[in-house]
């Protein structure tokens, strides 16, 4: 018998809507589980190839859902195999303090305690040596913010500008 409890781990969602997938980014804990209804009167097939998560939910009808839990950090790019401009990015991190710019750029993280953290930043197409380039950040008691960080693209066009930080 197993007396420990069972690790709530939380739920997101991905809803197919309007041949879209919304969010387009979803920043996630890992453990969590996103669910992917059908809103749309059309059939959809969400999928990746990407090391992230792979999975293939084959095609299902408007007004089902599907889950997939993201098990461990990646980055995970989604499509559906009957609309090509369908797209979406899951992005699974090792935390709970993370966040996603609204759409000015800025990224609020709430109720970090004090201490020194290591700052990951992605933004999609960012260049990978920008990627690859890692900050320590302190956190005192007092109130603080970071100052700008700059994530130069890579030459092909950015699908929108949000990115996030853990």
């Amino acid at each position: 018998q197993n007396d420990r409890p069972a690790i709530e781990f939380p739920h997101y969602t991905i809803t197919q809507h309007n041949k879209m997938f919304e969010p387009h980014l979803l920043v996630i804990p890992a453990g969590s589980t996103v669910d992917f209804p059908n809103n749309d009167q059309w059939f959809h097939n969400v999928f990746s190839v990407s090391r992230g998560r792979q999975f293939d939910l084959g095609l299902y009808e408007a007004g089902d859902l599907r889950s997939v839990r993201f098990d461990r950090a990646g980055v995970s790019y989604l499509f559906c195999s009957i609309h090509p401009e369908m797209m979406a990015v899951v992005v699974t991190v090792n935390s709970t303090y993370f966040g996603v710019s609204d759409k000015g750029g800025r990224i609020a993280i709430d109720n970090v305690p004090p201490g020194q953290y290591f700052l990951h930043v992605w933004r999609e197409n960012a260049t990978p040596q920008t990627l690859a380039m890692h900050r320590f950040v302190f956190v005192g008691d007092d109130r603080q913010s970071l100052p700008t960080i700059y994530v130069p693209l890579s030459s092909s066009k950015a699908m929108n500008g949000k990115n996030w930080m853990q």
